[in-house]
């Protein structure tokens, strides 16, 4: 499912103002593509001929809900959706190009190692990317390899459904072996709000170090940023996580899982990433 398509001149094609039974051609893969949509479902393009190469083929009705999430934030005319760089061979959900900022939307499965190329690429062109993953699939108690590999990129997450109804949120948890050991509250993020980190140096806390030495940019309403306010909603969440580490149980897991479980996790999935290559 896509919401961009070329028509026959070569033109850029919105579904909301394609026509059915027209042929257009995908964006990617360049193949047949035409539009559907109906009274409860929103414009869009679907492949004639299904296409599991391709990346536009893949996406459902919540992805593009997201993407126009997303795109309603951002400010009139300064962001696109399946913006198109030609000079990595990328198209991005979303592109916020006075920013400087590439929104990628995620609710399908992806290896840590795309998440990287992607965000290589992007930084390239001197991108900044930040992952909105869908809790459909992520931010449950087992993390999945692209999701310890954001851990010291930016990302948030949605609950965002078909129609639209949900929200992107910002969610920290403490992790341990690839585990979430201690979750925070979620907080409403807005993506149309950026900082620069290093702008809020007085935000900084030791359970926040890795992020605030990592991301380039957070968003209003994030954990820093609402550290930043002096919102004291955090009080006893950092205090319930202190008590946490200081029981003697608490040690003990946190040692067998960084020091004994963990590193043979990490070898059993290597193997079997290179297995399933």
């Amino acid at each position: 499912m896509q919401s961009c398509a070329f028509d026959d001149q070569g033109q850029l094609m919105r579904a909301s103002s394609a026509l059915r039974q027209c042929d257009y051609v995908c964006l990617e893969c360049g193949q047949v593509v035409r539009l559907r949509k109906g009274a409860q479902r929103r414009p869009h393009f679907f492949h004639l001929q299904p296409n599991q190469a391709c990346r536009q083929s893949g996406k459902g009705a919540v992805h593009l809900s997201v993407q126009h999430a997303v795109l309603e934030q951002l400010p009139a005319g300064e962001a696109e959706m399946e913006h198109r760089f030609e000079s990595i061979g990328r198209i991005a959900d979303i592109a916020w190009v006075p920013q400087k900022i590439v929104f990628e939307i995620q609710c399908a499965p992806i290896t840590a190692a795309e998440v990287m190329e992607r965000n290589r690429d992007y930084a390239s062109l001197g991108y900044d990317v930040v992952w909105i993953l869908h809790a459909d699939r992520y931010n449950k108690k087992r993390m999945t390899s692209a999701e310890e590999v954001l851990s010291t990129r930016a990302h948030y997450f949605t609950n965002i459904d078909e129609e639209g109804k949900g929200s992107i949120f910002d969610q920290y948890a403490v992790t341990q072996s690839g585990r979430r050991s201690f979750r925070f509250p979620p907080f409403a993020v807005d993506v149309a709000k950026p900082f620069i980190m290093s702008a809020r140096i007085n935000a900084v806390l030791p359970s926040f170090q890795k992020r605030y030495n990592a991301w380039t940019h957070g968003f209003a309403g994030d954990y820093v940023d609402v550290l930043h306010q002096g919102d004291q909603r955090l009080d006893s969440w950092l205090a319930k996580l202190e008590d946490s580490r200081l029981t003697l149980w608490g040690k003990i897991h946190y040692f067998w899982s960084t020091w004994v479980v963990r590193p043979y996790q990490i070898i059993l999935r290597h193997i079997l990433e290179k297995c399933c290559r």
